[in-house]
């Protein structure tokens, strides 16, 4: 599973952000449709940061590194 950051926008500005547990971009796109502000008129997107877009991956231990050499 990996861990992709979402965040909702009005504007400019950032009005709330999260995390989705997913096993692919795809799959998290989907899920972006559970999250609350996603039926207002707020725009909810996920992030494309380098670890918003390809996702953190999360162990088996539910440990996620957000960056990886």
């Amino acid at each position: 599973m990996k861990l992709f950051s979402w965040k909702a926008i009005v504007g400019y500005k950032c009005i709330a952000d999260g995390f989705i547990l997913a096993e692919n971009r795809e799959e998290a796109e989907k899920k972006l449709q559970l999250i609350p502000f996603h039926d207002k008129h707020e725009e909810v997107e996920l992030d494309t940061d380098e670890c918003g877009y390809d996702g953190c991956i999360v162990d088996e231990n539910g440990v996620i590194v957000r960056w990886e050499d």
